[in-house]
């Protein structure tokens, strides 16, 4: 199993659903999810790319453990996310979040880059955030602060 595409109308990823799938490379999720459950993607080990559709309110515990391939996630960072639920992935992971609050637990661990969204050219950098992006032709962009002063 090396792609799936969850088809409208689905609404929950339950516990496991796709846990230990060490094959899936590529997931579609449809824009009526809502949760994904406890350990969902845990141990997909070839998972690269993943878009959380807007409509997901909650992702639960170890949803994505130990997913060493996973490269970039785009998110609403006003979801509530569970303990540890990208814990043991690969440092190089960049998560763009599409808001700029969080509802992130205690536990809730991450090593990687981190991506606040802005439409618009920001003048500097966030403090609790890595930078910030914008979309271009549908693809996530970090912005470049410029670093040039006025005289």
């Amino acid at each position: 199993l090396k792609s799936v595409i969850i088809p409208e109308g689905v609404k929950t990823l339950n516990y496991g659903a796709f846990g230990t799938c060490y094959a899936l490379e590529t997931i579609q999720l449809p824009s009526t999810l809502t949760t994904i459950g406890d350990s969902a993607f845990g141990s997909c080990t070839s998972l690269k790319n993943v878009i959380i559709p807007e409509s997901v309110t909650s992702i639960g515990h170890f949803a994505f453990v130990s997913c060493t391939s996973l490269k970039t996630l785009v998110f609403n960072g006003n979801i509530k996310l569970g303990d540890y639920t990208f814990a043991a992935h690969d440092d190089n992971l960049i998560i763009y979040d599409r808001c700029t609050s969080s509802n992130k637990s205690d536990n809730w661990t991450f090593t990687g880059k981190y991506y606040i969204y802005s439409s618009t050219q920001p003048t500097s950098n966030p403090t609790n955030a890595n930078g910030y992006w914008h979309y271009v032709n549908n693809e996530p962009v970090i912005w470049e602060i410029s670093t040039v002063e006025s005289k």
